[in-house]
């Protein structure tokens, strides 16, 4: 929390691109071999995702970070199918930008909306 606040807390627009780049260098680690295997990796991604998004104590950053980590689950085909905690992963977060979302400006829920998946 430090770290952000020294660092990183005057140029939000840099902070999100970082955990964006590296939420997608954490999915392309994903081991595909077992279902097990990718639901440790998404539960720890997804650790990793809310602990940046609690620093920033930012409705938009929790909406983009979040909206990114569902886009990432879709386009590295996860077997949502497959396995019903990942399925449940997946809706709980859509819930919650859906939440987090009604508390946004209007242009900004349009925004948002249209670039989640």
């Amino acid at each position: 929390m430090l770290g952000f606040l020294l660092f990183e807390s005057g140029d939000i627009n840099d902070y999100v691109a970082n955990i964006k780049a590296e939420t997608e260098d954490l999915f392309a680690e994903i081991n595909m071999k077992s279902i097990y295997y990718i639901k440790k990796s998404v539960r720890r991604i997804l650790r990793n995702v809310n602990k940046h998004i609690r620093f920033s104590m930012s409705k938009q950053v929790e909406v983009e970070l979040l909206i990114h980590f569902c886009n990432c689950i879709i386009t590295h085909s996860l077997p949502l199918d497959e396995s019903v905690q990942l399925n449940n992963i997946y809706k709980a977060q859509v819930k919650k930008i859906e939440e987090a979302l009604s508390s946004l400006h209007p242009d900004l829920q349009y925004d948002f909306k249209r670039e989640l998946l």
